[in-house]
């Protein structure tokens, strides 16, 4: 089927209805679109703000499908892209976990290893660093799985796939490994080829190919807690237990998995999201109507990196400029308050790096100053206590790269070594011991820089 060039705006709080009339209201102004979503045909919903301008000969794609859970994102391109590896994402650190590639390509890992999460062929907690998989480009952990790209484009995952079963019933099925099944794997196994990145999140993750296509498997739920489970591969669905990849997404550079959302940045730089995930973070307190999260909404351009937390979003724009929103009642969005924000608030420039986690921020500048900001139980902003800190607040120098786990963050300064700090119940710092710690320790050394 040939693909037609159609650029959306599904504006975040309107769905034009058929009706029309004064129940759909919107307004520019000042280079930001303001809309009304309609939880019905007759009221008018909250109101919020985009932070872009309205191109001409954008629109608000029609009405979906009357089926719930089935729908297809006219995001498109003129053709093919033909993207490289990601080689940025060098560290990553989970739930109770952490992941590493040395120099020479070897994938290491350590911490918390229920279910097979470190990939090591065992369930026992690593409380120093084991070896998991040689030539290893790419690596992303989520809460359950994690997923890593070789060099030669190989997708391989590993993790919780589908836990407790019980007589004949499968409790608690996920899908996360993306290999067609719902047993756990302890190893790492192929899922796809020709792969360029990947990221993971709570139960789902997402995959990016080197032609610019979107791939998202695992249990990925709307608000409505709507589930399926598909044990083969679809052409596109929003929401479900998927246990093997599916495209949703096509000329997209970057792909960024969080909390219920995903957030894809095409080729000409613009920022779309979708999932349940972006209820009450973008636009209104009261939250909108589940249909609206089936589509794929343009949030702002001119991005370069994307990141969510548990319950805020960061974005990079290609100048350098660092926007936060979303829950904020530790700080984590960055701006001097503990005020929850629904539009994207300025946080710092000269930015080339950002992570978030579950209720903490990183950020790198171009001076290779890592800052962080958040919530610091366990110590995981690395100040040396446990104060919260609500705008970013200097860490460390010479970082080239970090990731921000659930309760502990880790980087990897320009001379190859490995730090890491915080939260250290399972071992996820791998420094041997079980002990927190609130300032960065050296962990290992001879790692792979992100390019």
């Amino acid at each position: 089927m040939k693909r037609a060039k159609l650029w959306i705006v599904a504006a975040l709080v309107v769905i034009l209805v058929a009706c029309g009339g004064d129940s759909n209201q919107e307004e520019y102004n000042n280079g930001w679109y303001t809309g009304y979503e309609n939880g019905n045909d007759n009221e008018r919903g909250e109101a919020a703000l985009l932070p872009f301008p309205i191109p001409e000969g954008d629109r608000v794609h029609e009405t979906p499908p009357t089926t719930s859970n089935i729908w297809t994102p006219p995001l498109a391109t003129d053709g093919p892209l033909e993207l490289e590896i990601d080689r940025s994402a060098v560290v990553a650190a989970g739930g109770s976990r952490s992941f590493a590639i040395d120099a020479n390509g070897v994938l290491w890992a350590w911490g918390s290893n229920s279910n097979g999460r470190l990939g090591d062929g065992t369930t026992e907690n690593r409380y120093e660093p084991v070896q998991i998989i040689e030539n290893a480009a790419v690596i992303t952990t989520g809460t359950h799985t994690s997923q890593a790209v070789l060099e030669n484009g190989d997708l391989m995952s590993w993790g919780m796939n589908g836990n407790n079963i019980q007589g004949n019933t499968l409790q608690f099925p996920n899908g996360g490994v993306g290999d067609g099944t719902f047993m756990d794997r302890h190893e790492p196994i192929r899922i796809m080829q020709n792969m360029v990145s990947a990221s993971g999140a709570a139960a789902f993750s997402t995959g990016l190919r080197d032609n610019g296509d979107v791939y998202f498997w695992g249990n990925f739920p709307m608000s409505t807690g709507l589930r399926q489970n598909i044990s083969t591969v679809q052409t596109i669905v929003v929401y479900g237990n998927f246990d093997s990849p599916t495209s949703t997404l096509y000329g997209t550079t970057q792909v960024f998995a969080g909390t219920n959302a995903i957030m894809a940045i095409s080729h000409e730089g613009h920022l779309y999201g979708w999932g349940s995930g972006l209820r009450n973070t973008l636009g209104s307190t009261a939250g909108f109507a589940d249909s609206f999260f089936m589509f794929v909404t343009r949030i702002v351009d001119d991005v370069s990196m994307a990141a969510m937390g548990s319950e805020h979003y960061l974005v990079l724009t290609q100048e350098g400029r660092l926007y936060g929103w979303g829950g904020n009642r530790f700080g984590q969005v960055g701006d001097g308050t503990t005020a929850s924000s629904y539009a994207p608030i300025f946080i710092m420039d000269d930015v080339i790096y950002i992570a978030a986690g579950h209720q903490h921020s990183l950020a790198i500048t171009s001076g290779g100053t890592l800052y962080a900001w958040g919530n610091n139980q366990f110590g995981r902003l690395g100040t040396g206590d446990t104060n919260l800190r609500n705008t970013p607040t200097a860490i460390m120098q010479d970082v080239n790269t970090a990731s921000a786990g659930t309760t502990h963050s880790v980087a990897i300064t320009n001379n190859g070594q490995l730090w890491a700090w915080g939260d250290n119940r399972s071992g996820q710092l791998g420094d041997g011991t079980t002990t927190s710690q609130h300032s960065p320790i050296m962990i290992m050394e001879n790692m792979r820089l992100a390019q």
